[in-house]
């Protein structure tokens, strides 16, 4: 194997798509509010750096993935794919070895596949398109509350994605 494509190990895959990976998503949001309303909050992506490709910052999707990553630990590098250069191969490769895991909010699934094949790190598109159905399901259970288990559903899923 060329040795520049070392640091190279496939993609998890997402950990709702059964019931055992939903309730363990759940399980994981309740620890992480509990832990965090008894004054000791987590910090499992502590050391962790994330690029966030995004055209807009504005947007309450972005401005929730950046929040659940910072105060979940890590370090959120915000990028704007027009002036990336993403379809160049070399940058894609290079954003692998700069970063623990892209992601993506509103690029075209063409490019998101080519960084997922690119990179070798874990590569996630609208992730917070995700979350209304975890949401309910969240919602249907006491002891995580809405717009704060918004915050945890997503630092739990980083924390899965990245392994």
């Amino acid at each position: 194997m060329n040795s520049n494509l070392d640091h190279r190990r496939p993609a998890p895959s997402l950990p709702f798509t059964t019931v055992d990976g939903r309730r363990r998503l759940l399980d994981a949001a309740q620890a992480l509010y509990q832990a965090a309303d008894a004054g000791a909050p987590q910090r499992p992506l502590r050391g962790k750096n994330i690029a966030l490709l995004s055209e807009s910052y504005d947007a309450d999707d972005t401005r929730d993935l950046i929040r659940a990553a910072t105060e979940a630990g890590a370090q959120v590098a915000r990028i704007r794919p027009s002036e990336a250069g993403l379809h160049d191969l070399t940058t894609a490769r290079m954003l692998g070895r700069l970063y623990d895991a892209i992601l993506c909010e509103g690029m075209p699934a063409e490019l998101v596949c080519t960084l997922r094949r690119e990179t070798g790190v874990p590569v996630h598109a609208d992730l917070c398109d995700l979350l209304p159905d975890l949401q309910a399901e969240a919602d249907a259970e006491p002891g995580l509350p809405g717009c704060a288990g918004r915050t945890y559903l997503l630092q739990a899923l980083l924390v899965d994605t990245l392994g």
